[in-house]
């Protein structure tokens, strides 16, 4: 039966950024990690929207953003300019073949 120094169970976005931040870190290069998951991650599950302060970690994998905001109603219309937030929309899907590759 093989054995490792560290197990990660779960591949969503915690266990995915772990495993990728141990494989970043020079302790690590000689450790065994092993990253446990039920589900094969080959399908859009989830959607992460969030508000960002300039360039982000996950910018090259998002699906969509917006630098405004569109608000609406009977008498009102607006589409103020919400800099320097941007509202970013990261598919779950885009994330795991991303990481599911590094």
């Amino acid at each position: 039966m093989p054995t490792y120094d560290y197990i990660i169970i779960g591949a969503g976005a915690s266990g995915m950024l772990l495993a990728d931040s141990l494989a970043k870190d020079p302790f690590f290069a000689s450790k065994s990690i092993l990253l446990l998951e039920k589900e094969a991650k080959n399908k859009n599950d989830r959607t992460w929207c969030f508000w960002e302060r300039g360039k982000g970690q996950f910018d090259e994998i998002l699906f969509k953003s917006w630098p405004k905001v569109h608000v609406a109603a009977e008498n009102l219309n607006i589409k103020p300019d919400i800099a320097p937030y941007t509202y970013k929309m990261l598919r779950g899907i885009d994330f795991y073949e991303f990481f599911i590759t590094r």
